[in-house]
């Protein structure tokens, strides 16, 4: 049970190779993806606190909007945060002498690689369809920005579209009709349905070694924001489509896709509806705490090569073992102490089959996607 450390550094944006390490971190705080399965995305966000003893006198010039960021954990050597300074605020106390301000502080806020797709106007750029390899070189091309899609996310068809808005609401777009994720680190990383990694630890209440990472918080949920009996896609190239259960009135969920056909937003509305028109309480966050662990594997889950958003956990409880996707995360940490919370969509709500998985895998578990 060892105390957790992390390095943070900057670099100039026209220098990303040149890399500075700060001292004197007091905290940071960070949070990635998103809680529940239905919101939108933004921007990964994190807020680092340092003291600035010698700020005033010589400050440090490259700690401006535009600078890169990033976080290692040291043990592992890996990066848990990658992103730019968006804002940067000082708190100058008293008293000040000699040149040096004990009681200074600076505040760095940072935000993730997707802000640039939703600060970038598409003034109605014109996207090819087809597979999102071909989509994604578009828009390459036309915004500078990259997307990388993984296996599955490279496959999905999708009708030719226009960017009417920003890039980035573009892009929520797309992964909506995918019904997909999204990462982000230097690039923005986009995963379909059958993107799914197995992480080789597991979330424990007892158990605490090598392959258990032991909690000591747990969120059991129903949210009202995943429960609809009715739910309607309307793709920007052919019709809309609408699906419900029971009777009404009904809870409606709508939503804007690029579905190459008609046949393709009648199976997404219907597996939607398949997911949704049920109200189980299934856990909905994790939390724990860094130097409690014997072996520690919270950054990644024992999967060095793979991020944690879109990976299959299983979560030990009670002597039963659930299954869960990892959707978001935060984390917080000081010279003390790290915690790390994760936000869990349970497996009722990724129950596409998916060949060879030996939890999303099973004959008579699974519903029937597109």
């Amino acid at each position: 049970m060892a105390l957790q450390t992390y390095t943070v550094s900057y670099s100039l944006a026209s220098t990303p190779g040149t890399i500075v390490t700060l001292s004197n971190v007091v905290s940071f705080a960070m949070k990635c993806g998103r809680e529940k399965q239905l919101d939108d995305y933004s921007a990964d966000t994190a807020q680092l606190v340092i003291r600035y003893p010698t700020g005033y006198a010589s400050p440090i010039t490259g700690l401006v909007p535009g600078s890169l960021i990033r976080v290692k954990h040291d043990a592992s050597n890996e990066f848990v945060y990658a992103g730019y300074i968006s804002g940067v605020s000082v708190n100058y106390g008293i008293p000040y002498a000699g040149g040096v301000g004990n009681a200074d502080f600076i505040n760095i806020s940072c935000e993730s690689y997707y802000a640039r797709f939703g600060r970038l106007q598409g003034f109605n750029q014109a996207i090819s369809g087809g597979t999102f390899t071909t989509v994604a070189t578009d828009i390459g091309t036309y915004s500078s920005l990259t997307i990388n899609p993984q296996t599955n996310a490279a496959t999905q068809v999708v009708s030719a579209s226009n960017v009417v808005n920003t890039y980035g609401e573009w892009l929520s777009q797309y992964i909506r009709t995918i019904n997909g994720r999204m990462a982000q680190a230097a690039a923005v990383i986009v995963y379909g349905p059958g993107d799914i990694v197995a992480s080789s630890a597991s979330f424990s209440d007892t158990a605490n070694d090598a392959t258990n990472q032991v909690y000591d918080n747990i969120e059991f949920s129903a949210f009202g924001d995943n429960y609809y009996t009715q739910v309607t896609v309307t793709p920007t190239a052919v019709a809309a489509q609408t699906v419900q259960s029971g009777s009404a009135p009904y809870r409606s969920l709508n939503f804007n896709t690029f579905s190459s056909s008609v046949a393709n937003a009648q199976n997404l509305a219907n597996f939607m509806l398949s997911q949704y028109s049920t109200t189980d309480v299934q856990i909905s966050s994790i939390s724990c705490l860094s130097e409690a662990q014997n072996t520690f594997k919270l950054n990644n889950m024992g999967v060095p090569t793979a991020l944690l958003i879109g990976m299959q956990v299983p979560i030990k409880f009670r002597g039963t073992t659930y299954y869960g996707i990892i959707e978001g995360y935060a984390m917080t940490a000081t010279p003390e102490s790290s915690r790390w919370t994760y936000y869990i969509s349970g497996a009722s709500l990724n129950s596409t089959l998916i060949l060879n998985d030996t939890v999303f895998g099973k004959l008579g578990t699974g519903k029937l996607g597109y």
